[in-house]
């Protein structure tokens, strides 16, 4: 099984990508990973001929992809959905026929106390999490997308155990548990269950039990 990973530092940061590989491995799923996720990277960057774009226009070519997860600048689908829509576009008129299924990537609004973008715009980690949830969803509809629910997941998580930290020191990208909490609920997109055996998670049980609790709740 190919999966394909397009984003920037959201996705690049502690390799999700090849998390995902370990953890769906490490459960008989025989799975391999590939990247393309430059850091600050938008959706809509890739009508650019660049090294990005020919990077992952080699990876298309040469590849058959089971599943292809695209996440978006972490603003984009709430601050301008348009270029949000057109960069989803883009992407999948790159993939053509080489995706059999595609899903959108929902990432999470910045932690209470970022200095950046939150007091920027008026938003509130609550106010930011649905409206980029809102954002995704309206574009899964759009194009009959999946999508994982990571964001909405990390805002259950932040809200009702905070002693869990999500993000890393700037508020915004995630921790090294963060990355789990996203590749957990990936496995679960992807798998419809979550994982049996998650030893190559550097979690504890109990965080484990709490990622898994959320996730399936939230998957009702």
């Amino acid at each position: 099984m190919k999966i394909l990973f397009i984003g920037n530092s959201y996705t690049f940061d502690n390799s999700l990508a090849k998390m995902f590989e370990a953890l769906a491995n490490e459960n008989g799923k025989e799975v391999s990973a590939f990247s393309v996720a430059p850091g600050g990277r938008e959706l809509l960057d890739y009508e650019k001929r660049d090294e990005a774009t020919i990077e992952l226009e080699g990876l298309i070519s040469e590849n058959l992809f089971d599943v292809c997860f695209i996440q978006e600048e972490s603003t984009m689908p709430m601050k301008a959905y348009d270029r949000f829509e057109k960069g989803v576009k883009i992407i999948l008129e790159m993939l053509g026929e080489k995706a059999k299924r595609v899903i959108l990537f929902n990432t999470w609004g910045r932690k209470e106390g970022c200095p950046e973008t939150l007091p920027e715009y008026g938003w509130t980690n609550e106010s930011m999490t649905m409206g980029l949830w809102e954002g995704y969803s309206k574009a899964a509809q759009k194009f009959g997308l999946s999508i994982s629910a990571v964001g909405l997941n990390f805002f259950e998580i932040n809200t009702n155990h905070k002693d869990i930290d999500l993000y890393n020191e700037d508020l915004a990208h995630p921790s090294y548990k963060g990355s789990c909490l996203a590749c957990m609920t990936h496995y679960y997109t992807v798998f419809g269950e979550p994982p049996a055996s998650t030893s190559t998670l550097k979690l504890s049980a109990k965080e484990t039990e709490i990622f898994k609790n959320t996730i399936c709740k939230k998957h009702k």
